[in-house]
């Protein structure tokens, strides 16, 4: 048994925080960059800040009919420094993996790359097409009048809004076709005209992270 190091988590903490307040202070540099990296050149705006569990991002505007732009970011502190690099490689192998073997639909990918690629050096980082949505919980939950209290499915939802269930249970069945003689990361070929995928590096997960995170069982 490995006990979760509380300290160990405050520093992670701490660490998220300081690295926050240079992307603040980094804001137009950032946008600058992501633009730099996309087709065209049209005026743009900044749209708002993103933030997940292990990412943070920002969405940028542009006035020329386009999609969004999100460039995004692990989250020092929350993913462990040393696994950022392997983390980003691996999102966008995968990403253009399902894209070419699946009907899942998938943001595009336009630009990414290690810590030292970025200007800035705030980390890896991955700049892709923002899609827009809707969360399920607003489409699918009864309207409760104290927001503290638990999401309750609408019993008077139209079966129609509920078909979302049946596109996530196809992408699950899609996924599970997807088969490799061994567990791990994947990358493809080195041609351009290859599209043979193969298990070429060590699985890396949530409980590696957190391990590393709040053990630093692997520094």
């Amino acid at each position: 048994m490995v006990f979760f190091d509380e300290c160990h988590e405050t520093d992670g903490d701490n660490e998220w925080k300081a690295w926050l307040e240079q992307v603040f202070d980094a804001k137009q540099e950032i946008i600058d960059f992501a633009s730099s990296r996309r087709t065209g050149n049209c005026p743009l705006e900044f749209d708002s800040y993103l933030k997940g569990s292990f990412n943070f991002g920002l969405s940028i505007q542009f006035n020329d009919g386009g999609p969004k732009t999100l460039i995004r970011f692990p989250k020092p502190g929350h993913t462990a420094t040393t696994l950022r690099d392997e983390k980003v490689t691996n999102e966008v192998s995968f990403l253009n993996y399902l894209g070419q073997n699946t009907r899942i639909p998938v943001t595009r990918v336009t630009s990414w790359g290690m810590t030292e690629e970025n200007p800035q050096k705030l980390g890896p980082y991955i700049i892709m097409d923002f899609v827009e949505g809707t969360r399920s919980t607003n489409i699918m939950m009864m309207a409760n009048e104290d927001p503290r209290d638990d999401f309750v499915l609408d019993p008077k939802i139209y079966n129609a809004k509920l078909g979302i269930y049946d596109q996530i249970a196809d992408y699950i069945i899609q996924l599970s076709r997807l088969n490799f003689d061994a567990i791990g990361a994947i990358s493809q070929a080195n041609s351009s005209s290859s599209k043979t995928w193969t298990v070429t590096g060590r699985p890396l997960t949530y409980n590696m992270n957190e391990l590393a995170t709040y053990c630093r069982v692997f520094d």
